[in-house]
């Protein structure tokens, strides 16, 4: 499997390669970028990180030559994925920066959200992680991608938690629960239901806890759906915690390891 495996990637790359010669001999340079970014794809695709490196180049090349700018973005978008594969987390940022630059001169920011989603995760530890979150899920908000939205109020979450920042971290998976609430994802609902009730015993706010706990168990009721093994040991501690006065103190989470 693995010889055939290799064979056909052999022979696609062949194919690319003899297609982007003939680009250049009828000096069609715009059908020739493509196929460099496509072999680009590919050599990432097989974890030849070095020859994917240099093939997309040249597809930048041209495209800057061309002035091409939303060439240019999809060149700079897939180095930052073959650099992020890479673990060489400097240069991802720049060209992901690069890239939103230059499709905000052409007037499209369709892909702009996930770049700042991107650029937040590069940034974890830098104050402006936060700032791209925010930004993205403006975004998505306001072209009612209530998916996209509730991805980045997640990321602001975990941030939030990292930091201490409970109370806006809890906003943050309350909004995340309401936006998966929207598009009838009832699986996304659920697991933001699951972090809400954790999120809430962490900070004592126990009838929180359990009201969040018994939304949850509704939606598995209605729908049939396997319990979690969160909502069923935190129900389990929550009504103990009623039955038993004196383990109060006893129902703690530590947010630290759970996210």
């Amino acid at each position: 499997m693995l010889y055939h495996s290799q064979c056909r990637y052999d022979e696609m790359e062949n194919l690319y390669r003899k297609a982007i010669a003939a680009y250049q001999r009828a000096d069609d340079s715009h059908s020739r970028a493509a196929t460099l970014l496509a072999l680009g794809e590919a050599h990432h695709a097989q974890q030849s990180y070095q020859d994917a490196e240099e093939t997309v180049m040249e597809a930048l090349a041209i495209h800057i030559s061309l002035a091409d700018e939303q060439g240019q973005a999809a060149a700079w978008q897939l180095l930052s994925r073959i650099f992020s594969s890479q673990s060489k987390h400097a240069e991802p940022e720049d060209t992901l920066i690069q890239a939103d630059a230059v499709l905000a001169r052409i007037g499209q920011d369709a892909l702009s959200p996930r770049s700042l989603h991107s650029l937040g995760e590069f940034r974890l530890s830098q104050a402006d992680a936060e700032e791209c979150f925010r930004l993205a899920q403006a975004i998505f908000s306001s072209v009612d991608d209530a998916g996209g939205e509730a991805k980045e109020l997640q990321s602001l979450g975990c941030l939030y938690l990292r930091q201490d920042r409970h109370d806006e971290a809890e906003e943050c998976f309350a909004q995340r629960r309401a936006a998966l609430a929207s598009i009838a994802d009832e699986a996304g609902e659920l697991e933001a239901l699951d972090i809400l009730t954790i999120v809430y015993v962490s900070q004592g706010k126990f009838d929180h806890a359990k009201a969040a706990c018994t939304d949850a168990r509704q939606i598995y009721t209605r729908t049939g759906r396997a319990v979690s093994e969160v909502c069923a040991q935190m129900w389990k501690d929550l009504q103990r915690r009623e039955e038993q006065p004196e383990l109060r103190a006893s129902v703690r989470v530590d947010l630290k390891s759970s996210f």
